[in-house]
């Protein structure tokens, strides 16, 4: 793992761990007051909000490289990932919830770790693509 890579892991983690604190801090208020119910729509609202924040933090503190894509193809790229860790993420809480019949917030909090694992990679060499990277794989 190079040097650069490190410093990118650690700021993706620094970066995720605030984003994440607010989803589940989003997560659990929410369901607080309107019940366990309604922890699927909760769940895609608290996703929302930290995807957003999430988006910027990552172009410009995570990937501050000199980046091959501008913000509103990154935007599209980083809306499709978000759409589908969103859907894999209701299935399996809802598989977790409903079907194993598990708390709602721990339930969470493990669906999205897994999520988490292929986040970073995707982020890394498709959303938030550095130019460099490019140059050198000699893709014009």
């Amino acid at each position: 793992m190079s040097q650069s890579l490190q410093a990118q892991l650690g700021r993706y983690l620094l970066v995720g761990c605030a984003i994440y604190a607010i989803d589940v801090g989003l997560f659990w208020a929410i369901v607080t007051i309107v019940g366990s119910h309604y922890y699927l729509a909760v769940n895609c609202t608290s996703k929302i909000t930290a995807t957003a924040i999430g988006f910027a933090l990552h172009r410009s503190f995570t990937f501050r490289w000199q980046q091959e894509h501008g913000l509103a193809r990154q935007s599209i790229l980083y809306g499709v990932l978000f759409l589908f860790n969103v859907g894999l993420s209701t299935v399996l809480l809802f598989l977790c919830v409903g079907a194993f019949f598990q708390p709602p917030l721990p339930s969470k909090i493990v669906t999205d770790a897994v999520i988490a694992v292929t986040a970073f990679m995707t982020n890394r060499h498709l959303v938030f693509r550095s130019r460099k990277r490019q140059a050198r794989a000699g893709i014009a």
